[in-house]
Order: structure tokens, then sequence, then C-alpha cells
């Protein structure tokens, strides 16, 4: 008679996350998304906590014992330049991974920027009609009150 015993084996356990996502994107827009993820299954319940010049939401992820699935997050650079986001857990699991991300200034454009340009009255009157309109009383995209007052007065004088 042969006797075989087999035992149920426990593979590897997380050492160590991971940290993905875009390098770059501009000031005051949300990025990502970002993830992070356990390199393996997880041998205990772990918090990590998402750093770096901006605002991550969530800031904090919360990953089961045994989980191995990727988590994410999106980030919100608060000024423009490279900072470093970091993904700590707690407790310590290696070395908390790090992520450069630059952040570019958002491009604005003004009507000096577009001009100087020949146009004939009926172009000019379109123009006008375009940005006093669709533009001016009802901006997509958020202009403070003085660039708001800069662009009517420039479209006036045209």
């Amino acid at each position: 008679m042969i006797l075989l015993l087999f035992s149920a084996g426990v593979g590897p356990t997380a050492s160590a996350f991971t940290l993905t996502g875009p390098g770059s994107g501009t000031v005051g827009v949300s990025a990502g998304p970002f993830s992070v993820a356990p390199n393996n299954p997880l041998g205990q319940s772990e918090t990590v906590t998402i750093t770096g010049g901006g605002t991550p939401i969530p800031d904090t992820l919360t990953f089961a014992g045994g989980s191995s699935a990727a988590q994410t997050f999106t980030f919100t650079a608060s000024v423009p330049g490279t900072v470093l986001l970091t993904a700590s857990p707690s407790p310590a699991l290696g070395n908390p991974p790090t992520l450069p991300f630059t952040a570019y200034a958002p491009t604005v454009i003004t009507p000096a920027t577009v001009l100087p340009v020949i146009v004939d009255d009926d172009l000019m009157q379109a123009i006008r009609a375009f940005w006093s309109a669709a533009v001016i009383t009802s901006p997509v995209a958020a202009v403070d009150d003085d660039t708001l007052q800069a662009i009517r007065a420039f479209w006036s004088k045209s």
C-alpha cells in the first residue's frame, strides 16, 4: 500500500507594493488613474497612504490580508514642477514605491497670443458675436473676473 500525503502549499506573500500611473499632467486638473498593487497576495491587512505635492483621491487605500488586487486613485497637482508621489504602506512592507510626476502650468490663450491678424469687417463682426455671446457670457473654462473684463474690453475696441 502506498500512502500519498499532499499539503496545501502557501505561495509567496507580498514583499512590496508597486505604484504606476501617468508621469505628467496639468496643475489643477485631476490626473490618473494611478495604481497601487502588492507584488503577491498580502500576508496581512495593509493601509497605504499616498503623499506628494498635491491632492490624491482617495489619499488612503486599504488592502485586506490575502489580497493581490490593485487599487486606484487620482491626483491633482497644486503647483507646476516635478513632485514625487509616494505610496507608504503601514505596517511597513519593503521600501515605499515612488513615482515622479511633472505638473505643467495650464496653457492660457488670450486674444493677444493669436493676434495680430488682418481681418475684414464681416469676420470681425462674427468674432465679436462669438466672444460676446458664446464664450464671454457663459465661459466653458473657469475664467476670473479680471480676465473676463480684459477680454470684453479687447474685443469691444477691435
